[in-house]
């Protein structure tokens, strides 16, 4: 049986540069250890989006004092799992408890369950039912732009007009994106309750992404692949070359994105992978910010890209290997295969 931590022993890990030694003092923190510097280990860990999970499942327990230093530190740490813990965490008469359970809801608001499984279902339809959790989250979801689709998901379910307006900045930067976002809010239409707002605001997103599909300069490149008339049309290929470095990979890389669901819906980009070179050196263009060619490759159009890529080949001096990285794409069987014998052959 391994042996308790001392006072000393644990503060000695708390303090260490090394996150395993503190994770160690956090698992078994023994009567004496230092609650101010518990507070700051746990706060810290907090304000890193990362190594919230780490937080709620190894420091599940945890000493009033400490809480309550915590609460005091939470002020000034930032993100939506802080504030969060704030809202759920105030007015509570016992703050150990309290703790506990709000720690067993930030983990059950990141499950690794399938969305439209019925424990995923199971798991936010619980946390709707609880007051509290939706008063934290309307907090904690208007304080970041960062989309954690199970906290909207239950604002969705709850459905009340406090949650729809929670949920309302998300999708105005959508609307203003037109990107990706617009998909995954779209997906909150399996969790969203039937109330009026709620259904009108789903309405929106359908329409918006119904309208940014029809227009996009991207079905009309599939069209002239022979793909016909697509809803859409999304084309995402890992570039590797044959020739390899001296670790064993490619030597050249790059990646090929079309996708009809965001604005930016064709760029591309090829860098070289030298060990002895640290800064990017690479060719990059299309809708990802200023073209760049430090590789004198030069850009191109889409309908181009097979041109593109053999002249680029040609003076990097390699072949591209288009099933290293196995095609991402919505095109299935012959259609994808059509795909990439056009990025060869130009046909």
């Amino acid at each position: 049986m391994a042996k308790r931590l001392t006072a000393e022993q644990a503060n000695a890990l708390l303090a260490s540069a090394d996150s395993r030694d503190r994770a160690k003092a956090l698992k078994a923190l023994p009567p004496g250890v230092d609650v101010e510097l518990v507070a700051k280990v746990v706060g810290d860990q907090l304000g890193d989006a990362r190594s919230v999970w780490s937080v709620a499942r190894h420091s599940k327990k945890l000493a009033a004092p400490i809480v309550r230093a915590l609460v005091e530190r939470l002020a000034s740490v930032p993100g939506p799992s802080a504030i969060f813990l704030r809202v759920y965490l105030s007015g509570a008469d016992d703050l150990a408890l309290a703790w506990e359970q709000a720690m067993f809801r930030l983990l059950s608001l990141d499950t690794t369950y399938a969305w439209g499984s019925k424990q995923k279902r199971a798991k936010l339809e619980a946390l709707a039912a609880e007051p509290k959790v939706i008063e934290a989250l309307h907090a904690a979801v208007v304080s970041t732009q960062l989309m954690r689709m199970d906290w909207l998901a239950v604002l969705a379910i709850d459905a009340s007009e406090a949650s729809v307006d929670a949920l309302m900045p998300h999708f105005e930067r959508a609307a203003q994106d037109k990107g990706r976002s617009l998909d995954l809010l779209l997906e909150l239409k399996r969790f969203a309750s039937p109330t009026p707002s709620m259904t009108q605001l789903v309405a929106r997103v359908d329409a918006l992404v119904e309208e940014r599909n029809s227009s996009s300069p991207a079905l009309d490149f599939a069209a002239r692949r022979g793909f016909g008339a697509l809803k859409h049309f999304w084309f995402d290929l890992f570039l590797a070359s044959d020739v390899q470095n001296v670790n064993g990979v490619p030597q050249s890389q790059g990646r090929l994105h079309i996708d009809s669901r965001q604005p930016s819906w064709f760029w591309c980009q090829v860098s070289r992978v030298d060990p002895e070179v640290r800064d990017f050196l690479g060719t990059r263009f299309g809708g990802r910010g200023e073209p760049i060619d430090l590789l004198k490759l030069g850009t191109c159009e889409a309908d181009e890209v097979p041109q593109w890529l053999k002249a680029a080949g040609d003076k990097l001096r390699c072949t591209w290997d288009l099933e290293y990285g196995r095609p991402r794409t919505s095109l299935r069987g012959r259609k994808r295969l059509q795909m990439l014998n056009w990025l060869q052959t130009g046909t």
